[in-house]
């Protein structure tokens, strides 16, 4: 099966792996304006790649090992077009990087499942509890009544059943 390179900016992308698209820009050929892609996230370090020029298409080529420094992140992504004076805005939109899952262990829950474990555990450190507050060298302590536990446990939990409603993982079986 042959790799069909996309012809569209990607909105997700793993990190580690090979970044391969061709873009078309009607006002913008290739043969006449270059073009660099702008990425950045909340770091504020700007990543930036160019395409080259493939007849009238931008190509735009990003190796594994460049992508494999990416941070997992939502970043905002901008393709600015130059002819050398004058410089547009051709692209504005959102590219998601995932992590690379064959490198250091990435914690990949989300943060609904991340709260309603830390809920979880929480209650099952208190079980059996009746204190819900107390003092201690001029400090309070408070923690959840069971009741404000149990609430704020379901509503993670509904929104983690929404999350893998929306997405489900998928498994392969196979029999021989």
């Amino acid at each position: 099966m042959a790799f069909s390179i996309p012809t569209i900016e990607p909105s997700t992308h793993e990190a580690g792996t090979s970044l391969i698209f061709k873009r078309s820009f009607a006002d913008y050929p290739a043969d006449t304006w270059t073009l660099t892609y702008y990425i950045n996230n909340t770091t504020g370090a700007v990543i930036s790649f160019s395409a080259s020029a493939d007849s009238l298409s931008h190509s735009v080529s990003v190796t594994a090992s460049e992508t494999s420094t990416w941070a997992p992140g939502r970043y905002r992504m901008q393709g600015r077009v130059t002819d050398g004076t004058d410089t547009h805005t051709a692209y504005n939109g959102w590219l998601t990087v995932t992590p690379d899952l064959t490198s250091t262990p990435t914690d990949t829950r989300s943060h609904a499942r991340k709260m309603m474990d830390a809920i979880e555990e929480g209650m099952l450190v208190s079980a059996g509890a009746d204190v819900v507050s107390y003092s201690l060298n001029g400090r309070t302590f408070t923690r959840l009544s069971w009741t404000e536990a149990e609430g704020r446990y379901n509503y993670w939990r509904s929104r983690v059943r929404w999350e893998e409603r929306k997405n489900p993982v998928k498994i392969q079986v196979m029999f021989k």
